[in-house]
């Protein structure tokens, strides 16, 4: 199920670790916890060391690495960050305050060596085989124990996974490490600098009969304010070149300043927010440009929203974008069957004459759609569209899913809907206007109310009704034959012999 070297942290080795660590407000810290596991650690530190207020769970900003999949899910589920997958491999986007690790105990040394390289400054508490550090035999295990002599201690713990959920007889060191730097990237240190900033309140009643006083506070603030025309001048430049290097990266609807403005935050929050905001838009482009919203209806895209999220957090790199697009193509067809029952749904769900009852197919009580649906209620002589039928909003979403299911089933592109063949006028109506393909709900709102007779879409003859009745009728008898099946294979419906012959036939048709 796991990898073997999965030994969950107990909680008093946890609360060992953490020690010196009581009293912070870990709300403040950024957290780390590489080969995290199901993350043990991160829930202790969640559940008992940061307050337990709504807003201070949500807020409580901690990262992880793991490597097995069925892990991966549950730290997700959990609401902790995935960053990647292999920490040998993690470069790092992000600024940590602490990585607190309990890694593999055949190679603890080269995960600790690492989480010491990807450090900026901060605290490093790591779990070891004894072993790493009373037999140095390697050179790595010689350069871990002289960095611990220089930034650390070690803490020999004995046998204390003896009695955890996953019990191993390895004995075990503590160690702590504290990294310094003072050439920090996100460290701007104006103090030298402060003979050039005078306080503008020495300006007062009590200075301005001293000419020697006012000339040098005067002149003080000249020189300030020339510094700070000349940081405007930078602030510009920095600006332009972001303006510059965002175009393209994002979304038009993606509030590039929301992710810059982090008041009350370090400086390491702040960056990592920036990370966190951006990189998760960058994916969500990387994965609009893949054309995969035309393969979901809008509750498959509320999941896959989720899916991005949880993605977001990765390092955007040629590799996990690999991975992401390879893990999408294989499940294009799932996907696709999620959205084809989900409209199946909408037409079965309505009306008691949108079903036919189908003899012999695994038992009595399923059925197939109609080649004639009957929709209560999915459409309006109410407002914006004067003498012409309007859609309902509450069954907005539902047009366009029909129509996405229809076209994916058709081998037609959904984007080439609504498209106009030529330019029109501004003031031309919609339905004198000419499309490429006529979408459901275009084909509704170029119905003249009152107008009962047969009106056509791309896939339906249309009828509606002043009660606010829609009724559909498949135009392709074929269509409407590959729709049932693709829904009730997707619901596991069909016998056995039926289930061979569809799978066969979307294998030959490339769709598997």
């Amino acid at each position: 199920m796991f990898e073997n070297q999965f030994y969950p942290t107990p909680k008093e080795v946890i609360r060992k670790m953490l020690q010196p660590f009581r009293g912070h407000d870990f709300i403040k810290l950024s957290i780390l916890e590489p080969s995290a596991g199901n993350g043990n650690i991160l829930d202790y530190i969640k559940n008992n060391m940061v307050k337990d207020s709504r807003w201070y769970q949500e807020h409580f900003s901690a990262y992880c690495v793991e490597k097995d999949k069925e892990l991966q899910f549950i730290l997700q589920e959990k609401g902790y960050k995935l960053i990647g997958e292999d920490f040998l491999k993690y470069s790092g986007d992000y600024y940590f305050d602490l990585i607190i690790m309990n890694p593999p105990f055949s190679n603890g040394d080269e995960h600790l060596l690492h989480a010491w390289e990807i450090l900026d400054e901060g605290d490093i508490v790591c779990l070891l085989n004894e072993e790493t550090i009373k037999n140095p035999f390697s050179n790595k295990r010689v350069l871990l124990n002289d960095l611990i002599g220089q930034h650390g201690s070690v803490e020999y713990l004995g046998n204390c996974f003896r009695g955890s959920d996953v019990p191993t007889d390895v004995n075990v060191v503590l160690v702590r490490l504290h990294k310094e730097n003072k050439n920090s990237r996100l460290k701007f240190n104006f103090q030298n600098v402060a003979s050039e900033k005078h306080d503008i309140n020495s300006l007062n009643e009590n200075t301005i009969n001293n000419p020697v006083a006012v000339r040098d506070i005067i002149g003080n603030m000249i020189v300030q304010y020339d510094k700070l025309k000349a940081m405007y001048i930078e602030y510009l430049k920095i600006k332009e070149g972001m303006d510059f290097y965002k175009h393209g990266l994002f979304g038009s609807s993606f509030n590039f300043e929301k992710a810059l403005d982090n008041e009350g935050k370090d400086n390491k929050q702040k960056y990592n927010f920036f990370c966190d905001m951006s990189k998760l838009e960058i994916w969500r482009q990387v994965l609009n440009r893949m054309g995969m919203e035309r393969y979901m209806t809008n509750n498959v895209r509320k999941n896959f929203s989720k899916f991005i999220e949880q993605q977001g957090a990765m390092d955007f790199t040629k590799e996990n974008v690999a991975n992401l697009i390879n893990t999408l193509l294989l499940n294009k067809t799932s996907i696709m069957e999620l959205a084809i029952g989900e409209v199946f749904d909408i037409f079965t769900k309505y009306h008691k004459e949108n079903r036919c009852h189908v003899e012999g197919w695994k038992t009595n009580d399923k059925w197939k759609v109609n080649k004639k649906i009957i929709l209560p209620y999915f459409v309006s002589t109410g407002w914006g569209n004067g003498d012409y039928y309007t859609t309902e909003s509450n069954h907005w979403n539902a047009y366009s899913d029909i129509d996405k299911v229809m076209a994916y089933i058709s081998g037609i592109k959904y984007e080439e809907f609504d498209e106009l063949i030529e330019q029109c006028d501004y003031n031309t109506r919609d339905r004198d206007k000419k499309y490429k393909r006529i979408s459901l709900k275009q084909g509704i709102q170029q119905t003249p109310v009152g107008d009962s007779s047969k009106n056509e879409t791309e896939f339906f003859y249309i009828r509606c009704y002043k009660k606010g009745t829609l009724h559909l009728e498949f135009k392709d008898a074929w269509l409407w034959k590959e729709f049932n099946y693709w829904a009730c294979s997707g619901k596991n419906w069909l016998r056995e012999s039926e289930k061979k012959e569809w799978e066969t036939k979307k294998n030959s048709r490339g769709l598997i």
